[in-house]
């Protein structure tokens, strides 16, 4: 019988479905892999290769409440004809440890850690979904495993997306929580402004609760001020705002539905759920993972209670009562589909993670309703003020989003730059060259492209430092900003730098290049000491009209001509012929 297990195992190993990657920009989600479950979490990555229990599983990962740590395996291949340099993403930032080890064909293998419980054992402070670089000749596989342990839910998707897809899946959930986040902050300065006019204890109970759930979120995505932490501990103690939101909820209950006067009964109640939930929150400072499992298990009986409530209040006569209710069930039906896959009934999708988030805004938009019912009641001087501090709050939400636009705007700029230099970077030059090629095909003009690289740069850093090689960079840089206007300079990593010139045949390209030189030669960097000299070599290539159909054809051929000028001596031009 155990030969028969054995015989199985390696079946099931040999006709395991690699995922394979066809073509740069494929997007691949909720893809199969293996997963295993280490109850001791002592057993190591030696130890794990042999194992032959891996059960079958998808990258949509939903383990619920586990003292465990999980092990995935699973093996991608690259399915096209060019070099392919993928990311392994995860979508979460709250997992404790994310140890990833990628096999390459030498069986040596590449390792990534990730995850809060480094925040404390090593220099890093700023929280970040753990993301993996995986690098794929043509027809390469190589197997993956991943560690994961969590003191919350274990509960993550996987992806693998190349670097343009991690920043596309990245950009729609920040939009995502942005939307979010700004209605929040409309909400909270609305209300804010209503309580120092009537001194309603009900809208600071309200801004309290909405804070903390938004809290919650920034956390979970690593959104300024809480994308860096000093230590593990440190971000676990912020986590104490999911209690806290949850004690303003109940003790929001009972004055927005005024059960003190109303039903006694349930007031007393709600305060002591109230005091229980800011016992959960000063536990989360002890046994963060203990406390939620307890305090998630308490609500799964409290939230359906806040509905019995809200119909009792409804059943003699409170009409308010009637805008808490439907406010409760956006909540709780989105809740509910968390609280599942928290528990790991229910898979990891787009609507278990973030239809939480839809419920809540819905919750907080018919609290805010039943909220502004009580306003009716007030003096007529007293809706007038509120008439003037919705113009001020527009105004204020106006400003914001003009701000957060500028900042878009400042943080899209800046993605297409290099730091060091200001030049264009690779992705920038990639982006705007291909234009500029399909220009000159169309219209038959010429289009050149010089690739520069400092010559013994290494022993520059080595000698003087990287301070110096900084300032050698930047010099260099300068001299490629100011050649001519209609071409694009661009530093491509390292010592090397591209000139792309459009309108440009290979001769004057190549005059150029030498003009460039000759300046470089005679540039002094100045140190405390001495003035450093340098020099430079290039590559010169020009567009096949009949062949070249992106920037890397000509890179590939001026890089040619620029290992020839390292060859005879370096400072020095050539051609590609």
């Amino acid at each position: 019988m155990r030969i028969f297990f054995l015989l199985l195992f390696t079946i099931i190993s040999i006709y395991a479905q690699d995922i394979s990657i066809t073509a740069n920009g494929q997007k691949i989600s909720n893809f199969p892999l293996e997963i295993y479950e280490d109850k001791s979490r002592g057993m190591t990555f030696s130890d794990v290769q042999n194992l032959t229990t891996f059960q079958s599983y998808t990258s949509n990962i939903s383990k619920g409440y586990s003292d465990s740590a999980f092990w995935i395996r699973f093996t991608v291949k690259n399915s096209s004809i060019e070099k392919l340099n993928y990311f392994i993403f995860f979508t979460e930032t709250y997992l404790n440890k994310v140890d990833g080890y990628i096999i390459n064909a030498d069986n040596s293998f590449t390792e990534f850690h990730y995850g809060v419980w480094y925040l404390t054992q090593s220099q890093r402070k700023d929280i970040v979904k753990p993301t993996m670089a995986i690098e794929l000749n043509p027809q390469e596989k190589k197997t993956v495993y991943i560690r994961m342990f969590s003191k919350y839910p274990m509960f993550t998707a996987i992806h693998l997306f190349d670097e343009e897809g991690v920043d596309d899946f990245s950009y729609l959930v920040k939009l995502f929580h942005i939307f979010f986040l700004g209605a929040v902050l409309a909400l909270v300065l609305y209300n804010l402004g209503i309580f120092f006019f009537i001194r309603d204890i009900s809208y600071l109970y309200y801004i309290f609760f909405i804070s903390g759930f938004a809290i919650w979120q920034m956390i979970s995505i690593g959104v300024f001020p809480f994308d860096s932490f000093q230590s593990t501990f440190s971000f676990y103690a912020f986590s104490m705002a999911i209690p806290l939101f949850q004690a303003f909820l109940m003790l929001f209950t009972r004055s927005l539905l005024d059960l003190k006067h109303q039903l006694p009964q349930y007031a007393k109640l709600l305060k002591v759920v109230a005091y229980l939930y800011i016992v959960f929150s000063i536990s989360m400072l002890f046994d963060p993972a203990r406390s939620l499992f307890v305090m998630n298990t308490f609500s799964t009986f409290i939230l359906p209670l806040l509905l019995f409530v809200g119909y009792e209040s409804y059943k003699i006569g409170n009409k308010i009562a009637k805008y808490f209710l439907i406010a409760q069930f956006c909540f709780l039906s989105m809740g509910t589909l968390f609280a599942l896959a928290a528990y790991g009934l229910l898979e990891f999708n787009i609507f278990t993670r973030y239809g939480i988030i839809v419920g809540s805004f819905g919750e907080m938009i018919f609290f805010a309703l039943a909220l502004a019912y009580r306003i009716k009641v007030l003096e007529t001087e007293k809706l007038e003020f509120i008439e003037l501090t919705n113009k001020e709050l527009d105004q204020k939400v106006q400003s914001r989003t003009q701000e957060l636009q500028i900042a878009k705007d400042k943080l899209e700029k800046l993605a297409n730059k290099d730091s060091l230099t200001g030049l264009h970077n690779r992705r920038a030059l990639f982006n705007e060259s291909s234009k500029f090629i399909q220009l000159a095909k169309r219209e038959s003009q010429p289009l050149s492209l010089i690739m520069f690289d400092l010559d013994n740069f290494k022993n520059i850093n080595d000698t003087y430092g990287h301070a110096v090689g900084d300032e050698v960079l930047k010099a260099f840089a300068e001299q490629l900003r100011h050649v001519r206007e209609s071409d694009i300079a661009a530093r491509i990593g390292g010592e090397e730098f591209i000139l792309f010139c459009p309108n440009t045949d290979l001769e004057s390209a190549t005059i150029l290049a030498q003009q460039i030189r000759t300046r470089t030669e005679e540039l002094a960097v100045v140190t405390e000491d001495t003035a450093l000299f340098f020099t430079v070599s290039a590559g010169v290539s020009t567009l096949d009209f009949t062949n070249d159909k992106k920037i890397d054809d000509l890179m590939l051929r001026a890089d040619k001509a620029l290992y020839e000028a390292k060859n005879k001596g370096r400072n020095s031009v050539v051609q590609f012929k």
